[in-house]
């Protein structure tokens, strides 16, 4: 979901089933997920929300469109778990809460296969709505293990956001309003990725010109 959101990580795990509206179709930013030390949380857990933005007014909510298929993940994700309004969209697994038979999503390319041995939510006292999945947990159990199975080279959770921005831009929008949707405070930041695209151009024109030059291609004009 994050490759279709550009989401950062407290973004993304601060989201309530309640964040979502107009049948999916946006996700509205109001708090940020903290992990700190515990004595600094008083709730027993490493975890705090933030009330988001954390500067300015309200007003300035974020609020995001979501594609057909992030709608599609969040539906799943819904259904499957038993969300309610109050519940975190992302949690801890509950090993010993009873395991449940779900569907792994498709996108309608092809018929769902069900999976055996999911986990239910894991929720606290604390946090009845689900105990937010930590860093940690989701970098070793769920981020590494995927990469692994996909045979790609390791890289971090953030290049999801990373590419987002990317096809944005070779998309064809413009700096300011990318800027805006993905809570950049520097134009500068934005910036970094154009040039990144500009170097990948750059080189795929190099490439171009040492296959003419192997092949003895001679310029016309």
């Amino acid at each position: 979901m994050d490759v279709e959101t550009g989401l950062r990580w407290g973004d993304l795990t601060g989201l309530k089933v309640s964040d979502l509206s107009l049948n999916y179709q946006v996700a509205t930013v109001n708090r940020v997920l903290l992990e700190l030390p515990i004595s600094q949380t008083a709730n027993g857990t490493p975890y705090l929300f933030k009330d988001y933005p954390k500067e300015g007014p309200r007003a300035n909510l974020k609020m995001v469109s979501l594609s057909d298929d992030a709608r599609a993940c969040v539906s799943h994700v819904i259904a499957t778990r038993g969300l309610t309004a109050d519940d975190l969209l992302l949690s801890m697994p509950n090993k010993a809460g009873g395991m449940c038979q779900v569907e792994r999503p498709t996108f309608g390319k092809q018929p769902n296969q069900v999976l055996p041995d999911r986990w239910t939510v894991l929720r606290k006292a604390a946090w009845p709505g689900g105990l937010p999945i930590s860093r940690t947990y989701f970098r070793e159990q769920v981020w590494r293990r995927g990469i692994e199975r996909a045979g790609l080279p390791y890289l971090k959770f953030h290049a999801l956001r990373a590419s987002h921005i990317s096809w944005l831009l070779a998309g064809g929008a413009d700096l300011p309003a990318v800027m805006e949707l993905v809570g950049h405070i520097r134009f500068a930041t934005t910036r970094r990725y154009t040039k990144a695209m500009e170097d990948a151009g750059r080189r795929a024109v190099e490439a171009l010109e040492a296959i003419k030059r192997r092949h003895g291609f001679k310029r016309r004009f």
